[in-house]
């Protein structure tokens, strides 16, 4: 319902502190405008993938970039798959180039 108001603050705040929710915290935070929030608990959750996608919404692309690099190097270290680290760099980063070593 805080959401629903505008209140996006006030709803980040409750999934963090509250329901123990930091990606809906992150969300909620992004949607307030504080990026740099929500970017700090994509890293310390170290979600790579979505901190990505926030640097490429925010325009820039180079830090993206690394983070899309460091969730496919993830991939490829807990699954062992360089398949899904190759779609990674394809998909997320727009990246074939970068693609092609995994």
């Amino acid at each position: 319902m805080l959401s629903k108001a505008g209140l996006h603050r006030d709803a980040a705040v409750l999934y963090l502190k509250k329901l123990n929710d930091p990606i809906a915290a992150a969300r909620e935070f992004e949607a307030a405008g504080e990026f740099d929030r929500a970017l700090e608990i994509y890293r310390n959750r170290a979600d790579h993938l979505l901190a990505g996608d926030l640097l490429r919404r925010l325009g820039d692309e180079e830090r993206a970039i690394d983070e899309y690099r460091r969730g496919a190097d993830k991939i490829v270290e807990s699954e062992r798959s360089f398949y899904q680290a190759g779609e990674v760099m394809r998909t997320r980063a727009q990246r074939e180039d970068l693609a092609l070593p995994y």
